[in-house]
Formats: C-alpha cells, structure tokens, sequence
C-alpha cells in the first residue's frame, strides 16, 4: 500500500490515549489551548439529541442524521452516534470514549444491506482511534484515526480508513444567523480498497468544531472534479425525526 509521510505514525502508540502528543509537547504542556467545550456538549446529550446535516451547494444529495447520546457507568463515560441514511436506515454506530485529555473510538460497526433488503452489522478493526484532543497548541501535532473491515466476499474485499487531523486554529462559523466561535481542523484522509490490489483514494478535507455545539461544517476534496460539503442544519429530539419518517412513509 502506498505510503504518505503524513500516516507514518505507528498506532501502538496512540491508541490507549492520546499518548504522542504527551510525549512530543512534554514540559511545553503549558503552551496548550484548552479546547474541550468545542467538542459536542457530553453533559447535555445525556439527553439526547439528532444532529441533521445538510449538504451546501448541491440539493441532489441527501440529509445526514446523526443521533447523539451520552451514557455514563461506573467506570467510563460514553457518547454514542447512531447514523442514519435519507432512507432513515441505520448506516453505522460508535461508541467513543471520554477521557481526560480527549476522545478516543472505542468501538464501531457499519450496516450492511444486501440484495433481499436484509441489514447486518459488520464488525470494524479500530487500529488507532483519536477522535479529538481537549487541548491543543499547533499544526505540528497529528492525531490518528484508522480503521479496518471487511465484506464476507469471495474472495474478502478489505477496507481501510485512515485520517491524520491537525488543529489549524480559530475561526468563526454562522449557525441559525448567528455567528460562533470555532476551532478547525485540517482532514488528510486515505480511504484503501483491496483484495489482490489496492485501489486507493486521497482526500483532503476541513472540519468545524463550535463553542457548545460539536460539529458544525465539514468539507472532503475527493478530487479536482468533486467535493462535499455539509453544514449543521438544526439539533432536535428523536421524535421529529420519527416524524420525518412517517411522512416519508405517507408519500
């Protein structure tokens, strides 16, 4: 598989927490921004909430939903993301834990469906699983993320997923007609497809993390000819988005 500098790192050493960074920013610890109240607010989805995205700049494609809970046990702290498709048919699950000095995936699976309409869950490798740091100082920092599954072909077909997320400083975002502090991230993203070879795709990306809210806006350059954006269109409870689907149903 093709090697970029950027995905050198090797995840043994970031999976328990956000271990490099320790060890890169040692007595400059100091210097770090605290950044914990732009990721999405655990304390208040502990009653949930739906996070519906809506693409900018292309109404052909569809909402994303994303139904965000937090559980908490006697041992760790938990927000759990359930996505669903325009179809509102569940697409993938995760389960990220709450540290002290960030988020880490602790386990995620996606959703299959096969040529009957028959769903299943197909169970995903987390190799490395940063998600977002409580503190940050610049760009020089890489936090990885990689993933790993495979479809019960024949043969398998195996997939991999790995993003390196840099903090690349403040900026503001308009949610509702209202301007709002924000963090950004810059998004290096290898999605790899392969059996007997590799079929490999590259892409570049943005994302905004809002004061109190989460993730506001994000953007993929998949290529020269294509890119994705979505923006944070509303927060509501389960029940509108039951709603949705009955009106979907009534058509």
């Amino acid at each position: 598989m093709k090697s970029l500098p950027i995905y050198a790192i090797q995840h043994r050493r970031i999976l328990p927490f956000f271990v490099m960074v320790l060890l890169l920013l040692g007595a400059c610890s100091k210097d770090r921004q605290s950044v914990k109240d732009f990721y999405f607010p655990v304390e208040k989805l502990k009653s949930p909430k739906v996070y519906e995205y809506r693409s900018i700049g292309n109404d052909s494609l569809a909402p994303q939903y994303w139904y965000y809970r937090t559980i908490e046990t006697d041992s760790m702290l938990y927000l759990t993301g359930q996505s669903y498709n325009q179809d509102f048919i569940p697409e993938q699950f995760s389960r990220e834990m709450i540290l002290d000095d960030g988020v880490v995936l602790g386990d995620t699976r996606l959703y299959q469906t096969d040529s009957t309409g028959y769903q299943s869950p197909v169970a995903v490798e987390v190799l490395a699983g940063n998600v977002f740091p409580f503190s940050v100082k610049d760009s020089t920092i890489v936090y990885l993320y990689k993933i790993k599954w495979y479809e019960s072909k024949e043969p398998p077909i195996y997939y991999e997923i790995i993003k390196n997320r840099r903090y690349s400083g403040e900026t503001t975002y308009t949610y509702k007609g209202k301007s709002i502090p924000c963090i950004q991230f810059q998004v290096r993203e290898l999605v790899d497809q392969y059996n007997e070879g590799h079929l490999e795709n590259e892409i570049q990306g943005i994302e905004l993390y809002a004061k109190g809210i989460g993730l506001v806006y994000y953007k993929k350059i998949i290529s020269e000819e294509l890119s994705l954006e979505y923006e944070l269109h509303d927060t509501y409870e389960m029940e509108q988005l039951e709603e949705k689907f009955r009106e979907m149903l009534a058509k």
